[in-house]
This record gives C-alpha cells, sequence and structure tokens, in this order.
C-alpha cells in the first residue's frame, strides 16, 4: 500500500481503486464459498448429533403449534358463522395471533440452533418471551382489553405508515387509505384514552394502561414489558430477557459476549457451543404460551374446549420432556 501524505491524495487512491478491490471480493468470496460452506456443515453435524433428541423435540414442538393454530383458525370460522357477536371472539383472534406469532419466531430459533448462531436464537427468544407475556396477560382477562390490543396495532402501525410516507413522501399505502387510516386512528385514541393515565394510548403498550397501577399523584403508570412480566407471572426471567436485550441492541456487554470466548477466541462465525442456553428458556417460555393460547381460546367447557386443551397440555408435557434433553453444560 502506497503512502499518503494529504487526505486529498488517499481519497483519490480510494476512488480509484475500491470498484476493482469490490469485484476481486466477489471472486475471492466464489473461491472460497464451498469451504465456508463444508465448514458450517460440520458445526451442524456436530450439534444435531449432540442434541438430536432435543432438536427432534423442537421440531415436533413447531409442528403441533402450526397444526394447533389451524384448529383455532378453523374454530373462528366457525363462531364467526354461528353467531358474529360471541363475546369472547376478540380474545380467541388476539390469542391466535400470539400462537402463528409464536409459531414463526419458534422457526426463527430452530433454523438459528441448528446452524450454530446462538446469540442470534437468544434474540429471538426475547421475542418468544414477550409473546409469552402478551398471551397470558390477555388470556386471562376479557374481550375488552383483547379489543385494545388490536385497535392499540392499529393506531400504532398508522402512526408508522404516515411518518414514513411524511419522509418520503411514498410508501405501502396509497394516501387516501392513509387519510382514512389517520381519521380511524384518531377515533380509537379517543375512545381508548384512559383520563388519569400517564401516558397516551398510542405509546408503547398503551392498551395495557387499565392494568397498570396508580402513583402517588393518583395517576396510572406508564405501562412497560417489565410490569407486563409482573403481571403475568413472567418476571422470573427478567435478567434473561436483560442478556437478551443486551444482543439485540448490540450494548458493549451483549457483543462482548456474543464475540469474545472465554479462552481468548473471538467468534466470526457459528459454533457449537451455548445450545442449551437458548434451547432450555426457549421450551420453559413455549409451556407458558401455549398453556394461555390454548386454555384461554374457550370462555366456557366445550368439546372445542377439552380437544385445544388436550393437544395443548400435550405440546406442554412435550416441552417440559424436552427441557431435560438439555442438560446445563
Amino acid at each position: 500500500m502506497p503512502r499518503f501524505d494529504t487526505l486529498a491524495e488517499l481519497r483519490e487512491f480510494l476512488e480509484n481503486n475500491a470498484t476493482g478491490m469490490a469485484h476481486d471480493t466477489l471472486r475471492s468470496a466464489a473461491d472460497s464459498r464451498e469451504k465456508r460452506r463444508t465448514d458450517a456443515a460440520e458445526v451442524n453435524q456436530a450439534i444435531t448429533k449432540r442434541w438430536s433428541e432435543g432438536l427432534a423435540a423442537l421440531d415436533a414442538a413447531i409442528f403441533a403449534m402450526g397444526q394447533n393454530g389451524l384448529m383455532m383458525l378453523k374454530r373462528l370460522d366457525e363462531v364467526d358463522a354461528a353467531d358474529p357477536n360471541d363475546s369472547h371472539q376478540t380474545v380467541r383472534v388476539v390469542l391466535a395471533l400470539q400462537q402463528f406469532n409464536a409459531l414463526i419466531v419458534l422457526q426463527e430459533i430452530q433454523v438459528l440452533l441448528q446452524a450454530g448462531f446462538w446469540s442470534g436464537a437468544a434474540a429471538r427468544w426475547r421475542a418468544l418471551h414477550e409473546t409469552a407475556v402478551t398471551a397470558k396477560v390477555i388470556a386471562e382477562r376479557d374481550a375488552t382489553l383483547a379489543q385494545r390490543y388490536l385497535d392499540h396495532g392499529f393506531v400504532v402501525q398508522t402512526r408508522r405508515l404516515t411518518a414514513y410516507f411524511d419522509e418520503h413522501g411514498i410508501g405501502p399505502v396509497a394516501p387516501a387509505e392513509l387519510a382514512s387510516r389517520t381519521k380511524k386512528a384518531a377515533a380509537l385514541e379517543q375512545t381508548h384514552g384512559v383520563s388519569n393515565a400517564s401516558s397516551k394510548f398510542r405509546e408503547p403498550y398503551g392498551w395495557a394502561i387499565p392494568l397498570m397501577g396508580m402513583n402517588a399523584k393518583g395517576r396510572r403508570m406508564r405501562p412497560s414489558m417489565e410490569a407486563l412480566e409482573k403481571l403475568a407471572g413472567l418476571d422470573h426471567r427478567r435478567l434473561l430477557v436483560a442478556s437478551a436485550h443486551g444482543i439485540v441492541h448490540g450494548d458493549s456487554g451483549g457483543i462482548g459476549g456474543t464475540v469474545l470466548m472465554e479462552d481468548g477466541q473471538w467468534l466470526g462465525g457459528p459454533t457449537e457451543r451455548f445450545i442449551e442456553t437458548v434451547a432450555r428458556p426457549t421450551f420453559e417460555t413455549l409451556i407458558h404460551l401455549a398453556g394461555a393460547t390454548h386454555v384461554g381460546f374457550e370462555p366456557e367447557l366445550n368439546d372445542f374446549c377439552e380437544l385445544i386443551c388436550l393437544v395443548g397440555s400435550s405440546l406442554m408435557t412435550l416441552c417440559g420432556d424436552a427441557i431435560e434433553k438439555f442438560p446445563r453444560e
């Protein structure tokens, strides 16, 4: 590499050579692709061999979540046809949303774990945990709160679409539809406003404002995930959530724990390590989530209640057994 006396000379050198270097990188990547694929396959094979029973249980849990979710959708259609004004239907809709969101996240965790990307799987576990918290809070309450949850999603998404359109003058929603959504969102904010609240309906977790306690000034406290965890009885995972939070946001602790290994190794790819540290809480969280989405789906004993509780109970049992397949190293 030549030496430069001024920034202008360096800039000229970069402009003249960066494109050629980019083309060289493409060729080098192609030449090394098979080697990198072989290395990744070796990590995958080692993980599959070491944790075969546990990973098979994870796959079975994902299958059950999908099949049970289809049952839930069929039940939604049946209720809509039989009684469009069914008072519990909004709760069913919200729990079905949690069920399918969890199904997607579980598949992401599965792919990341089997590929050796434990930190990415841990980050997605945090999403699974928050889904479980929401499912439990909704399942243990009534349709009024479920409707607040759905309407809050509409309001928040409308605000995001509007902000993007205002910034870029374009977006996935046409201006006329966006205007209609904005009008509806404003009406929903009026409907769900709580006069003595410390925050507004449109703010994070605004749907949960009525569940919050009162502060010293007689106002409802601002809702947070930590507060919802306590309501759901899942605050025992708060320290693990904090660790996953560091990975999600890439703070210095999260990055250090992900990249720097205790033996002095700098990690730049997949690893066989730490699989059990994500798998165990994943199954535990799924037990709580499945209990909420399945048991909370029906408000009273009936044929579907018996069926959905049975398949939910079997899934929870599967998860409980699977935890033991991932002993702490």
